[in-house]
């Protein structure tokens, strides 16, 4: 009976830590508000944005050297950040295949090896059971 009354009194004290833990239904905050999708700009709205940004007083062609040289030096860290990961993806894809035929090609050398061995210890051992056979005495030569 005692062992049985310290399990209820854990297993209770197990429910009630549990009922603890989970929060009021009603403390649960909900997303009642709806969200109005932004209406689309005017016309106005877009010339008095556009407006709004500063002019330069750069000409044309330094407009366009700019813009070379923004394009340029984009273009060089994406080759950078391309060749890198592209050297990386490379790099794991062809070493597992580099294992797995560097396996594949040293268990045939293991097994051509091992027939190699297995046939001149074959030969040598037929050689010298020919060499320890007394000559046939029933032939004379």
């Amino acid at each position: 009976m005692n062992v049985q009354s310290d399990i209820l009194r854990k297993l209770n004290a197990l429910l009630n830590k549990h009922r603890a833990a989970t929060p009021d239904p009603s403390e649960i905050p909900l997303l009642t508000e709806t969200v109005q999708p932004a209406e689309p700009m005017t016309e106005s709205a877009v010339t008095a944005a556009a407006e709004a940004v500063p002019q330069s007083d750069l000409s044309d062609t330094e407009v366009e050297a700019l813009a070379r040289d923004i394009y340029e030096r984009v273009m060089a860290k994406l080759n950078t950040q391309i060749s890198s990961e592209l050297r990386e993806h490379l790099t794991e894809r062809l070493s597992s295949i580099i294992d797995g035929t560097v396996g594949a090609a040293l268990a045939d050398f293991k097994q051509e090896l091992a027939n190699t061995v297995s046939d001149a210890v074959e030969e040598a051992l037929l050689d010298r059971a020919e060499k320890m056979t007394p000559p046939d005495s029933s032939h004379p030569t």
